[in-house]
């Protein structure tokens, strides 16, 4: 398995949060609920339901990919650092400097999980069907100029609910 450096390239050209707080365009390509202040969207972000959620995703991936595609679920954690890594080193700087702009520094390991997770999964959807999409939705968001902040559901019953972004 092999990182797909097309993301990288995406990401960094990504003008990272430029509608956070906006109104959702009514063309947003899946329903989304909207927070509609930073410290709202910062306390969801960090809170243990939106963590939740992510670990939810990456275990519906890892589980399909465990399932289905073993020899290359065992690149996982290989793939993990050097994604991690390269996320640091390219894209980063750039997320990093538009959180200052918006006061939201606290969220940059969020973010850098999130696009770490995001790559991974682009890695293994690249090259096999029917991986879970929660993660293609949340670049979605970012790529849209929002902040995926939270979850709107009961995490009992997962995957029933919505995005919350910012």
């Amino acid at each position: 398995m092999e990182l797909n450096s097309e993301i990288y390239s995406k990401m960094i050209a990504i003008d990272w949060f430029r509608h956070s707080g906006s109104e959702l365009p009514s063309d947003f390509p899946f329903p989304v609920q909207r927070i509609s202040t930073l410290s709202d969207a910062v306390n969801s972000a960090l809170g243990h339901m939106w963590q939740d959620v992510r670990t939810e995703a990456q275990g519906d991936m890892t589980g399909h990919l465990a399932r289905r595609h073993a020899d290359a679920y065992a690149s996982w954690n290989s793939l993990a650092r050097e994604s991690r890594q390269r996320m640091q080193k390219d894209v980063m700087p750039r997320v990093n400097d538009r959180l200052t702009q918006i006061c939201a520094n606290a969220l940059s390991e969020t973010v850098l999980l999130d696009l770490n997770r995001i790559a991974i999964y682009t890695a293994y959807a690249n090259k096999f069907r029917g991986i879970p999409d929660f993660f293609r939705k949340l670049l979605a968001v970012y790529e849209w100029g929002y902040l995926p902040c939270g979850w709107n559901g009961c995490i009992t019953f997962w995957p029933e609910g919505q995005l919350i972004v910012y």
